[in-house]
């Protein structure tokens, strides 16, 4: 067979496939990214954290004084409670109550009868008539007694109220 003749000169030619344009539509997207603070920017944030700390300050302090406001005022509520519980399982409180000596007596009896006695004295209570004490006439109640059976003869109504706070 014969043979074929070898091509000489031979371009070959690839052409590539064309890009044809399509229509998108736009899209975007925003992120957290780093930005560079301006001169201004770092200015504002810088008196803002000097407020802030002052702040802070402030409030801590207002604070403080609030709560001890607030336990002072509770200690005194407590201090009250326990005095209003104290009363109430004793049944009983001190108070001033007006009494008055009885001289030359010892006491009273079971009627209630003051009983005579030359050297001693009773404080009696005004309101229930209690005996609180008995003791011994001292030489200031005899002179006393003395000065007053003067003046009950004289006639000197002084009102001669002796206040024996002893």
């Amino acid at each position: 067979m014969p043979k074929k003749p070898e091509p000489t000169n031979v371009l070959t030619l690839t052409i590539a496939p064309t890009l044809v344009p399509t229509a998108y539509r736009e899209v975007t997207e925003s992120r957290v990214l780093k930005v560079k603070l301006s001169p201004k920017e770092l200015e504002e944030n810088t008196q803002e954290l000097a407020r802030s700390v002052n702040d802070i300050q402030r409030i801590e302090e207002e604070k403080k004084s609030s709560a001890s406001r607030y336990k002072a005022e509770i200690e005194e509520k407590q201090a009250r409670q326990g005095r209003l519980s104290q009363l109430i399982q004793d049944g009983w409180d001190e108070r001033g109550v007006k009494c008055h000596w009885h001289f030359e007596c010892s006491g009273k009896d079971a009627d209630g009868n003051l009983i005579y006695h030359p050297e001693m004295k009773a404080l009696v209570r005004s309101d229930t008539g209690e005996v609180v004490e008995t003791k011994s006439m001292s030489e200031t109640d005899f002179e006393n007694k003395e000065l007053a059976l003067t003046d009950k003869k004289t006639g000197d109504n002084d009102d001669g109220a002796i206040d024996e706070g002893e």
